[in-house]
């Protein structure tokens, strides 16, 4: 069952965004037809094999195909990306990342936002 609760956009490109559910916490990546969940830590550790792979693929010859592969850890699902989607969605996944990071340096010095004090 989805969460029944409001997503708020973390971070868009042109080809896809990244959402997080205010209720649960968890992160929304939306890439294409793809709409994978996880939480941050998830979100941390998919985002790093996808700049491996992006990393990988920048040293070779630009392939058109499908070429590109992952599978999610319990080898269920499986993806076949060309290696300009990979860049796409290594671009998209680096820009989440980045807020998240910020958001978090943000509450360590303000407090939560909550607890912020409004303009002056």
């Amino acid at each position: 069952m989805p969460c029944p609760h409001p997503l708020e956009p973390i971070y868009r490109t042109t080809h896809g965004a990244v959402y997080r559910c205010r209720g649960c916490r968890w992160v929304n990546i939306c890439f294409g037809p793809i709409i994978l969940a996880y939480d941050t830590a998830g979100l941390f550790r998919f985002a790093r094999l996808i700049r491996e792979m992006a990393s990988a693929s920048g040293n070779g010859p630009a392939c058109a195909e499908r070429c590109h592969y992952l599978r999610t850890p319990d080898r269920q699902i499986g993806f076949a990306f060309t290696a300009e989607e990979v860049r796409e969605l290594d671009a998209l996944l680096d820009g989440a990342a980045a807020m998240l990071d910020l958001e978090k340096m943000l509450e360590e010095t303000l407090g939560p936002p909550a607890r912020r004090p409004g303009p002056s």
